[in-house]
């Protein structure tokens, strides 16, 4: 049979295990399965359009997609840029990984470290924000983390439940410590000139709140209590 509902065009970062990440050639991850529940629910088919995470809010800014998603932070100056849908998760944000016979605890504990950062995150933007912190951004989670295991890294500053999974993986050493620096609120961002799919998308997230479709998709992906 024919899909005949209205196309939109989504931006996603195809590499953020376990947000969103291909899997035997497929798109899988939490904000995949939250944002096809969405798409269900306003009567929409999505065309999933890769995006690199330092071009997501232009891509939408621009025009090129209606909407982007991918555990993306909302900010103040994300928000001149494009509109964003109510939290769907309201207690991720930045950790850091504990390097060699140090505390990072403070963004300033940074300095005189050499830090990786994912390109266009808001862990780069707080990274280069510190005085004597030596910056360097990558494109990839795994080239990263190869950096971090040969020892070219003291330290990673990332999404939390992302360094987890990196550590569940083994591709961060398992005896590493991940220590929260700052919270953050996760939500979809949509094109600041489409109102209308931004009050369905909430009214969608309002009613997978309510009814725990959001919670047990949360469990699903990143365990419970997490």
């Amino acid at each position: 049979m024919f899909d005949t509902r209205p196309p939109i065009n989504v931006a996603i970062e195809p590499s953020s295990q376990p947000f969103s990440f291909e899997q035997a050639g497929k798109l899988t991850g939490f904000d995949v399965e939250l944002m096809n529940a969405i798409a269900d629910k306003i009567g929409v088919k999505i065309n999933y359009r890769p995006t690199p995470l330092e071009n997501m809010f232009e891509a939408v800014n621009k025009n090129y997609v209606e909407v982007a998603i991918g555990s993306l932070s909302v900010t103040e100056e994300r928000k001149k840029l494009v509109s964003f849908t109510e939290p769907y998760l309201e207690d991720g944000g930045l950790s850091v990984v504990a390097p060699k016979g140090k505390t990072v605890t403070d963004p300033r504990d940074l300095a005189g470290l050499t830090v990786g950062v994912r390109s266009g995150s808001t862990g780069e933007l707080l990274a280069t924000g510190v005085s004597g912190a030596k910056v360097t951004s990558f494109a990839s989670n795994v080239d990263m983390t190869r950096e971090f295991s040969l020892g070219t890294l003291d330290t990673i500053v990332h999404d939390r439940l992302i360094l987890k999974n990196l550590i569940d993986r083994g591709l961060l050493p398992s005896g590493v410590v991940i220590t929260p620096l700052k919270k953050e609120e996760y939500a979809i961002a949509y094109d600041k000139n489409n109102k209308a799919l931004g009050d369905d998308m909430n009214r969608a997230l309002d009613e997978m709140k309510k009814n725990g479709e959001l919670r047990a998709l949360r469990d699903k992906w990143f365990g419970p209590g997490n």
